[in-house]
């Protein structure tokens, strides 16, 4: 029986996640903490409400409103208040802010990026 030494990791992360569930699949012992558990829940299409989707685009779009009231670009609050809206077009707004990851996959059997 061969014996391993446990593999340390702290904020998981995505890549962090999937390389943890693989090591711990090839039996290998994993030490984690995890400080951002979204990570899990995108891997395992866990979209039950905890961040409503819902909301996390309201609150987009009022970061929008005031940059423009001031002045302020903000393109990163822009395409994510994008992908909100493409995400809750494609599973509706009962999902958490998690599914966001589902504006960016191609549909079920389709190739290459989403529109």
């Amino acid at each position: 029986m061969t014996v391993h030494t446990p593999v340390g990791m702290i904020g998981l992360g995505l890549i962090g996640t999937a390389l943890s569930a693989r090591l711990i699949d090839a039996r290998i012992p994993v030490i984690g903490f995890d400080v951002d558990p979204v990570g899990r829940k995108i891997i395992a299409r866990d979209f039950v409400p905890q961040s409503h989707i819902a909301q996390t685009l309201r609150d987009a779009e009022l970061i929008l409103d005031e940059g423009e009231r001031c002045g302020q670009a903000l393109p990163m609050t822009s395409v994510q208040a994008d992908l909100l809206r493409k995400t809750i077009a494609r599973l509706g707004d009962a999902c958490d802010s998690a599914a966001i990851i589902e504006a960016i996959r191609p549909p079920k059997g389709k190739s290459g990026a989403a529109s």
